[in-house]
């Protein structure tokens, strides 16, 4: 498989199905019950940037474990998927995406969360 196959498979393998297990089987981490609003409901949103967040998390791992890529390689590639999460971090900031969620879930999330540390670059 070329270079480009190998991205594509991470991709799906440690991208999206990430997503959905979190949607079948909610986050590990972050029980549903926590994404909960004042009203019963679900925060989507929320739920939605988290499951990316550790979506993005999963796919720089799995980079960094193909062999057959170098190391220069994937440290080119890195800080594009920073950036791409860091759309989602910024909703954990952002109050029409926070409203009515436990203001401790949010605080947690924040920290632990943190894009230097939780996906590193």
């Amino acid at each position: 498989m070329d270079i480009n196959g190998l991205i594509r498979e991470n991709t799906i393998k440690n991208h999206e199905f990430e997503h959905a297990r979190h949607y079948h089987g909610g986050i590990d981490e972050y029980p549903l019950a926590r994404f909960r609003v004042e009203d019963g409901r679900v925060n989507g949103l929320l739920f939605g940037a988290v499951s990316e967040l550790f979506a993005y998390k999963s796919e720089a791992d799995g980079l960094r474990s193909i062999k057959r890529l170098q190391r220069g390689y994937v440290q080119q590639v890195i800080p594009g998927l920073l950036r791409e999460a860091r759309i989602y971090y910024g909703w954990l900031f952002d109050a029409r995406v926070t409203k009515g969620t436990d203001p401790e879930l949010v605080k947690e999330l924040r920290e632990k969360l943190d894009l230097t540390r939780f996906i590193g670059s």
